[in-house]
């Protein structure tokens, strides 16, 4: 397998799966949120939690913050707080609520406490799946040209093995004008069919390479159609 295309089936197969796998658990997460939401909402039972003041945060009589709150019911608790606010409060709007706040709560299948603010999940609107589409998109483009990649390869190697035979002499060898400089056009010309022609590799060989082929001027080709591969290793 040509070194260039192998490391472009590496490279963009990785990108594949990693961009497939990025997308699915972006959509399971979408849909898993989405689908506690709604359920918190319609089975959720409503509460009015007692506030306090998170640590770590320094409250000011200006600022606007998340709080802590603790639900009224007899649980185990492994933390200070059942949960935290959504929305930002001041001070003054703590004070005025009576450092109290509403929040649905339930228990998944699992037992874990689920619990949210009721102005957050009234208000909660449905997060859309686009970001997981783009990550599958990109996943799509990422295989079509590992598929094409492949598919150049197999063709080469059909070529080389049931092509007809030529002998064909170094031109010149050249970068691409675009993409890396890494790798190097040949122009050479062979016999094809009777009539000598003149054509260009791919942008596939490296330095070594051209060097090794400069150094041999002849080589072996092999050709069907007007398709055609160098068919020696240098």
């Amino acid at each position: 397998m040509i070194k260039k295309w192998r490391n472009g089936i590496i490279i963009y197969l990785v990108v594949t799966i990693v961009t497939a796998v990025m997308g699915y658990f972006f959509y399971a997460s979408i849909q898993e949120t989405n689908e506690q939401m709604a359920k918190l909402k319609d089975e959720g039972i409503l509460v009015e939690a007692q506030m306090d003041k998170l640590s770590g945060i320094t409250y000011t009589d200006e600022g606007s913050y998340k709080w802590g709150y603790v639900l009224p019911i007899e649980i185990d608790r492994e933390y200070p707080f059942d949960g935290s606010t959504i929305k930002t409060y001041t001070k003054a709007e703590a004070e005025a609520m009576g450092n109290k706040v509403w929040v649905y709560y339930m228990f998944d299948g699992d037992g874990n406490l689920i619990t949210y603010d009721k102005e957050y999940v009234d208000s909660f609107t449905p997060w859309k799946t686009s970001q997981s589409t783009v990550l599958w998109i990109v996943s799509a483009l990422a295989f079509v040209v590992v598929l094409y990649f492949v598919g150049r390869n197999v063709f080469m190697v059909v070529v080389l093995r049931k092509g007809e035979e030529s002998i064909g002499h170094f031109e010149e060898a050249f970068h691409s004008k675009m993409g890396s400089n890494k790798y190097y056009k040949v122009k050479y010309s062979f016999v094809r069919d009777g009539e000598e022609v003149t054509v260009t590799s791919p942008n596939i060989y490296d330095g070594r390479q051209v060097d090794n082929i400069k150094e041999f001027g002849t080589f072996r080709v092999r050709y069907i159609g007007k398709h055609s591969y160098i068919d020696q290793r240098f």
